[in-house]
């Protein structure tokens, strides 16, 4: 008498279900947790952080120089007020403002005043984070600093 054996295990559509189900689970959560966001958030902290060390600095160069801030942002390291001159961070968009390299400074009209800015991340839909000299402090800003607005700037 012939008897058929049994084998146990999963089918070939079985798995492929399984599969497709789990695909698509993968999906959804990536979807859900959106990293291309992520990563711009943290570029932003970076920016933020980067400009608060720049504006420190910045009062530091003032007070040991009789109230006069630098002329360029490298006159920072120079003095050692900075060892190394934070850099905008990689990975922004090409349209932001600077998309690589230094951070924006812009002297005043009256030439008494200072601003270190960057937009922030995503370009052209936010705003610019800016450390202002007259107000010793930074914030968010609808613009980039112009010498007209750094000397005009209410805190």
């Amino acid at each position: 008498m012939l008897m058929k054996t049994m084998k146990k295990g999963f089918t070939l559509i079985e798995l492929l279900v399984v599969i497709a189900v789990l695909g698509i689970l993968a999906a959804v959560v990536l979807v859900a947790i959106n990293p291309q966001a992520r990563l711009q958030d943290a570029r932003n902290s970076g920016v933020r952080s980067d400009i608060g060390q720049i504006g420190t600095a910045l009062e530091a160069y003032f007070t040991e120089n009789n109230g006069a801030y630098p002329a360029a942002l490298a006159n920072l390291t120079a003095d050692n007020q900075l060892k190394t001159l934070p850099t905008v961070p990689t990975g922004r968009g090409g349209t932001c403002t600077p998309a690589t390299g230094n951070y924006t400074f812009t002297t005043s009209t009256s030439g008494n005043e200072r601003a270190v800015s960057a937009q922030l991340e995503p370009c052209g839909s936010t705003g610019y984070y800016v450390y202002w000299t007259k107000c010793g402090k930074a914030r968010e800003e609808t613009s980039a600093p112009t010498a007209a607005t750094a000397d005009s700037v209410t805190c």
